[in-house]
């Protein structure tokens, strides 16, 4: 028995292996790279995810420059 076990899945574009993992999980958390813009793609995947029955629990922001960083 385990308290937490972590996936990691791809996009939800890319397979329909990540929406089956939807199905068998408890919660769900998404990495998003900073600096991108949100686009109509990545609006209907949150709004997927918004639908899941409050598994969808938040975001991990990844990527983030430090203030006055050059890319």
């Amino acid at each position: 028995m385990f308290d937490v076990i972590i996936i990691e899945a791809s996009a939800l574009d890319t397979l329909n292996v990540s929406k089956e993992w939807v199905q068998f999980s408890d919660k769900i958390i998404t990495v998003f790279e900073a600096g991108h813009n949100i686009t109509e793609k990545y609006k209907r995947h949150i709004q997927y995810l918004k639908n899941q029955n409050g598994k969808f629990i938040g975001w991990v922001i990844n990527l983030v420059r430090p203030e006055g960083e050059e890319n």
